[in-house]
């Protein structure tokens, strides 16, 4: 397979399996990432470029020969609390630099990781479809909603396709147990070692094993549309997070010390994503059930604990 795609982000917890999994099904990749030591676990036949995506020259060098991009790069988490200026300026504004660079070089087909654990708020009952209405609850999905709109009118003026991927909660190997969020690895650490695990009310989360969702991106790279279309994935059922903190104690074989708080504003409370549409146009559906995803990830985690 000649088409070449260039990952950015591809050093990161979903990069990384993204990279993998285009890899394994012919794909010349290339990643582009700002840390050359969070890259070591890719495939040897994958071009690492390390450069900062601020640099408009170095991301156009990176571009060169490539007829698909997968924006997977975000400075920021929901939880941050910085203000939305903030979020306009790291990841935003990038973004359009970034759709600039795509135009000169002439790529044909982009794909980026939105959000569909923050850009629908708590304004609707799920399962939401991708035409429910949006209303983020944190800077982070906020500019999520903004660079897909970017997308909408750059795909409009430019011809050139673009695929939005709207994740639910992504969890697996490779996801940090010491990070700010991954809530299944940081519980896993937590219990393992003993740590309270706090508990905001009583959420209900989408839980997507990683490797389902990079095999989504790779469908999306080669799904064949034109336009612009927005896809929502995710595992077609939801879990409450003291049923995750249940699950990983059968696994783990230990008790967890849980302790309640209360519901924090940018958290939503509900995240359920209807996945019709992504079978349709993918012919794309799970595979990993939470039961089992969880098992992995714990065989994964005891390796960095």
């Amino acid at each position: 397979m000649s088409s070449r795609v260039l990952v950015l982000g591809g050093g990161g917890f979903i990069g990384s399996h993204v990279v993998t999994a285009a890899a394994k099904c012919g794909y010349s990749v290339r990643v582009f990432d700002r840390q050359a030591s969070a890259l070591g676990e890719l495939p040897p036949s994958v071009e690492v470029v390390v450069g900062d995506w601020y640099d408009h020259s170095a991301l156009a060098a990176a571009l060169v020969g490539c007829d698909t991009v997968i924006h997977l790069i975000s400075c920021s988490v929901p939880a941050d609390a910085f203000p939305l200026s903030q979020e306009v300026t790291s990841n935003v504004l990038p973004t359009l630099g970034l759709l600039e660079a795509v135009a000169e070089a002439n790529v044909r087909n982009v794909v980026f990781a939105s959000s569909g654990g923050t850009v629908y708020g708590n304004g609707s009952v799920g399962p939401l479809t991708e035409e429910a209405a949006l209303s983020p609850q944190c800077p982070y999905g906020v500019g999520k909603v903004l660079v897909e709109q970017c997308l909408r009118f750059f795909a409009a003026k430019t011809g050139t396709a673009v695929t939005v991927l709207r994740p639910s909660n992504p969890y697996g190997p490779g996801q940090s147990p010491l990070g700010r969020q991954g809530a299944i690895p940081i519980f896993m650490r937590k219990i393992a070692v003993g740590e309270e695990i706090a508990l905001f009310g009583n959420p209900s989360r989408d839980f997507l094993y990683v490797e389902d969702l990079a095999e989504a991106f790779v469908l999306a790279i080669r799904g064949h549309h034109e336009g612009f279309r927005i896809l929502n994935v995710g595992s077609g059922r939801t879990t409450e997070l003291q049923q995750v903190v249940r699950l990983i104690e059968d696994t783990i074989g230990r008790r967890a010390r849980v302790i309640r708080k209360g519901h924090r504003e940018y958290d939503v409370d509900t995240n359920s994503l209807a996945i019709d549409r992504i079978g349709r146009s993918l012919a794309w559906s799970p595979r990993v059930s939470l039961a089992e995803g969880i098992a992995r990830t714990w065989s994964w985690v005891q390796t960095v604990i």
